[in-house]
């Protein structure tokens, strides 16, 4: 059998004004914008299938084909029906959500009219994430605040003047209490930043102010029907775990106090003690609503690692007035929306201990809850009213003024999830859901019962047995007149029987005449008692008074010394405020500042790890460059070598040549091949020389170009301006010195030496005070004269030996005859 609900859409209510009760003698006053009530108000219900799962035909859940917003449950034996206001398939994101759900009824409450939405789902179907939402899904609450804020951008009111109180009353503060409330928001405030940021580096799935802001400048601002009035916004948040009220706003959370509920003049259940706190900014909002998530329970359980253990509620409430009046008329409306936690079973869930006895409270106030749709629909479709059992639960007590007035909008979000291992839980909620669609605000008139007088009551309560039954006398006297009726036939018993009832009447008289008479005395005395109990309270009243007069004097002096104190306090804060203020925008600076900061530090960094780099291949390079180096100073020492033994090589051509020349002397046929012979040898020694000339070059330039090199790359290590180098290193050129042994001493004449250099080749003859350890003979000839032949080309026999005692650059010969 196919079980049906129906919902009717809810129709716009444009009703904008309540009742304002204040302390003293203020008078109530009613300020409306429009007056159009429509009746009949059906409750909103929504049907969120959970986000990341696929319906399939398999399973037991099911869109229906044949109607658009219905849903179908599928049993062994039945198909069940339900249908719903409209149903959001998996894929709706969460804008979608806030557009089909919500927006409507926000712009209702900027305009007067109360709101409450509530979740209602097993456990982990997705209740939380649609009032919460996450990071990158932000949910219906900060979507409500920012469009708020968007919405009443150029018209808050930020005084601390006027603050509700209960359900819909609104109170006029004083300085003190004005000073009280901003001093709370303050501390809370700061309680909020510091923990919140926490909780931001912990959990990833809170939204940044960043990005609420962002979202705050994308959201829609809703129309408000008169622009000529400010509006004041104050925030709660409660929550009702173990059927126990708690405040999430209280600082304390530690020790909690838990808050009792109690009812208004209107009959509406608030929670007495309940904090409400001012907001006039975004961030103020977004910081006081995530502090109050904080605080919220919350643990693991096996079907959800961050399972709601509580029902939470979170309420907007504004007030708005006209502009520059200072007439006590207001308009008042709240949002409420209410995070219910997820019906659980033992059996799947495995709770013990604690953990056990939140999901009996949690269950026990959704029984409670299903009880009063149950009972509030029948009491609708029939005549016979039963008692709706609000007073059984805690949830269903501050819900019962929303399911019974026809100036709040209610929204029912039922969320589900194809789990056939929660099918039992879902068929219950949906269940739920179908009885709720056909429940429509109504008005309910409490019956008033009459209050006794304070006479009557006191003189029952000292005479409970002496009351007149006045029924019974009526009775009596309808019982007397009909009996009398039988008398005209004669029956003589009928006549017996009225002569009794009328003796009965004549003792009935008579014991009226004593109780009224014991009741006169009575009276008498009371009233002697009251006027002497009277004259009494008037004597203690001037008592009283003197006393009274004497301690308002003392409270006088009091509050006048406190409002000195409140003055200069205050003044203090107005001070400590603008520099509280300044110090914001120092710090916004400073931060600015600091984001630069760190960002050209950042790019130093990598200047620094880049110059580094090019340091570590710049080092490579001098090593490279230091090797070559070495390894061209070993080619020229190798080449000094070969400079030396060619001029061993040289002077032993040059003793050749001269002996030749003295053959030449004696044999002229022999001097023209002497003479060719020396010819070629001197072309052979230019160009040897050519070519010792040419390495020469070769090797200044060469070491000019690894200087140059090694310049550049100290220029690139130290940074400092390369400056070349002009000035060229001479290179020593080992001295050569050859010493001719073939000379007698007695022979006062010295051997002309020249200095020999690899660079400047031969130089001019020195005087005889040189040192001619460090001389070579000249190139001319030396040992024989062209004119007198001093020993003959056959007997010389020259030898020659090197010495390098002297210096590792200086090469001696010595030559021995």
């Amino acid at each position: 059998m196919e079980d049906l609900s129906y919902v009717k859409p809810a129709e716009p209510i444009s009703r904008f004004g309540k009742d304002v009760h204040e302390r003293g003698d203020r008078i109530p006053k009613r300020f409306s914008f429009s007056t159009d009530e429509k009746l009949d108000d059906a409750i909103q219900v929504y049907l969120r299938l959970k986000p990341d799962t696929e319906f399939s035909k398999d399973g037991f859940l099911s869109l229906s084909e044949e109607e658009k917003n219905s849903l179908l449950l599928k049993k062994k034996s039945s198909v069940s029906k339900f249908s719903f206001s409209y149903i959001f398939k998996p894929s709706a994101s969460q804008e979608e959500v806030f557009l089909k759900s919500t927006e409507d009824n926000l712009q209702d409450f900027l305009n007067g009219k109360n709101a409450f939405i509530f979740t209602y789902g097993t456990s982990s179907s997705g209740k939380t994430f649609t009032i919460q939402g996450t990071k990158n899904n932000p949910g219906l609450i900060p979507r409500i605040i920012a469009t708020i804020f968007a919405s009443l951008e150029n018209a808050i009111d930020e005084s601390y003047r006027y603050c509700p109180e209960r359900s819909v009353s609104v109170v006029e503060l004083t300085e003190n209490e004005m000073f009280e409330k901003f001093l709370l928001k303050e501390k809370c405030l700061t309680w909020a930043k510091k923990l919140v940021q926490q909780h931001l580096q912990k959990n990833d799935d809170i939204l940044s102010f960043e990005e609420i802001e962002l979202l705050y400048k994308k959201s829609k601002k809703l129309v408000v029907d008169k622009d000529d009035c400010v509006f004041s916004i104050w925030f709660s948040f409660a929550e009702i775990y173990n059927e126990k009220i708690y405040d999430l706003f209280d600082m304390h959370k530690d020790v909690r106090n838990p808050l009792q509920l109690s009812t208004d003049l209107d009959k509406c259940v608030f929670i007495k003690g309940l904090q409400h706190i001012h907001v006039t900014t975004l961030e103020e909002a977004y910081f006081l609503y995530y502090y109050g998530c904080y605080n919220r329970s919350v643990s693991f359980t096996s079907l959800n690692e961050r399972s709601s253990r509580s029902h939470s509620i979170f309420t907007v409430k504004i007030l708005g007035r006209q502009k520059d009046s200072n007439d006590n008329c207001f308009i008042t409306s709240s949002f409420s929306v209410c995070d219910l936690a997820g019906t659980e079973r033992f059996s799947k869930t495995r709770n013990h201990g604690s953990r056990m006895k939140e999901s009996q409270s949690i269950n026990s106030s959704f029984l409670v809850l299903n009880r009063c749709l149950k009972i509030i629909r029948e009491n609708q479709l029939r005549d016979f009213k039963q008692v709706v059992p609000y007073r059984e639960s805690k949830l269903t007590q501050l819900m019962g003024t929303s399911f019974t007035t026809r100036d709040t909008n209610l929204v029912m979000i039922v969320t589900v999830a194809q789990s056939q291992n929660l099918m039992d839980e879902t068929e219950t909620s949906l269940k739920s859901s179908a009885i709720a669609t056909e429940i429509k605000a109504m008005i309910e008139t409490p019956v008033k019962k009459k209050k006794k007088m304070r006479f009557s009551s006191a003189f029952s309560h000292l005479n409970p047995g002496r009351g007149v039954n006045w029924n019974e006398i009526v009775s009596c006297n309808r019982n007397i007149i009909p009996s009398s009726l039988p008398m005209q036939d004669g029956n003589l018993e009928l006549l017996k029987t009225l002569e009794k009832e009328k003796k009965q009447r004549q003792e009935a008289e008579t014991k009226l005449i004593e109780l009224e008479k014991a009741h006169r005395v009575e009276i008498e005395s009371l009233i002697g008692e009251h006027k002497y109990l009277s004259d009494q309270r008037d004597t203690e009243s001037v008592r009283d008074k003197e006393l009274e007069a004497s301690k308002v004097q003392q409270h006088e002096q009091e509050l006048a010394s406190l409002k000195k104190q409140h003055e200069i306090l205050y003044e203090k804060y107005m001070n400590s405020r603008a520099d509280f203020l300044s110090l914001q925008k120092k710090l916004r600076l400073l931060r600015d500042d600091y984001e630069q900061l760190k960002a050209k530090h950042e790019g130093l960094e990598s200047t620094c790890e880049e110059l580094e780099d090019m340091l570590d291949d710049a080092k490579e390079e001098v090593e490279e460059l230091q090797k070559e180096n070495k390894e061209l100073n070993e080619a020229i020492i190798a080449k000094d070598e070969d400079l030396v033994l060619k001029d061993e090589r040289i002077s032993v051509l040059e003793l050749e040549v001269e002996q030749l020349e003295d053959n030449l002397q004696d044999n002229a046929e022999e001097r023209d091949v002497y003479d060719k012979l020396v010819k070629a040898l001197e072309d052979s020694l230019r160009n040897k020389e050519d070519e010792i000339k040419e390495l020469n070059d070769k090797l200044v330039t060469q070491s000019r170009s690894y200087e140059d090199e090694i310049n550049l790359l100290k220029k690139k290590l130290e940074g400092q301006p390369y400056r070349e180098s002009r000035r060229v290193k001479e290179t020593n050129a080992p001295i050569i010195r050859i010493q001719d042994n073939s000379f007698s001493d007695d022979d006062n004449r010295r051997t002309p030496y020249i200095r020999r250099s690899r660079s400047a080749g031969y130089r001019n003859s020195f005087n005889d005070s040189d040192d001619p350890s460090f001389l070579i003979p000249v190139r001319r000839k030396i040992c024989t004269s062209k004119k007198k032949k001093r020993r003959q080309a056959k007997d010389l026999e020259s030898s020659y030996y090197f010495d390098d005692s002297k210096d590792t650059q200086e090469k001696t010969f010595f030559y021995c005859g």
